[in-house]
């Protein structure tokens, strides 16, 4: 019975080993998942805030040709060339006032854009994380871990020590009942 008891304690020993290995493992996993995710997300702004230089840069080219061009025709239908380009300025001015005077709506506006978009982003994200219950892979059971058997038989063997432990100690308490001295008064 002690051998079974050292056994089962050996066993609890290993058991809670292998458990602190597998929390030590679960830890530095998710500390790899969350730099992962960190790198994943800054390469992601950045090949965004690439991107969006690169299209507002050739779009800003694109409508500066394009003003270039129409402040010229403006100009020739009017007779000189630099009322065209007037009439531009004052047009772009104003546009820029109007922004100067709202700037704080306009940034309120912008700022929930934005955060919907993250927000959409960071949806997407999970949803591709997570895998329907099926797909999931059940863990590998380790090799040094103890089968239900043995773990059945360990048991087994523990309640009938136990017990026999219980019942010794009923028979002792009735033993020292039934032939104890009795007391003189």
């Amino acid at each position: 019975m002690e051998h079974n008891k050292g056994k089962k304690q050996s066993l609890i020993a290993d058991q809670f080993d292998l458990l602190m290995e597998n929390v030590k493992g679960y830890i530095e996993t998710r500390v790899e998942i969350a730099k992962l995710d960190a790198k994943s997300e800054s390469a992601s702004m950045i090949s965004f805030m690439i991107t969006s230089f690169g299209v507002a840069l050739l779009g800003g080219m694109a409508i500066m040709f394009l003003l270039i061009s129409l402040a010229l025709a403006l100009g020739e239908w009017l007779g000189h060339n630099s009322l065209g380009f007037l009439i531009i300025f004052i047009f772009f001015g104003a546009v820029f006032v109007i922004y100067a005077l709202f700037f704080m709506k306009i940034q309120k506006y912008v700022n929930v854009f934005v955060d919907n978009r993250i927000s959409e982003r960071e949806n997407i994200a999970e949803e591709d994380i997570e895998m329907p219950k099926e797909q999931e892979k059940p863990i590998k059971k380790q090799t040094n871990k103890i089968s239900e058997t043995e773990l059945n038989q360990l048991e087994l063997a523990d309640n009938e020590e136990l017990t026999s432990i219980h019942q010794a100690s009923i028979n002792n308490e009735r033993d020292k009942t039934i032939f104890a001295p009795k007391k003189e008064e």
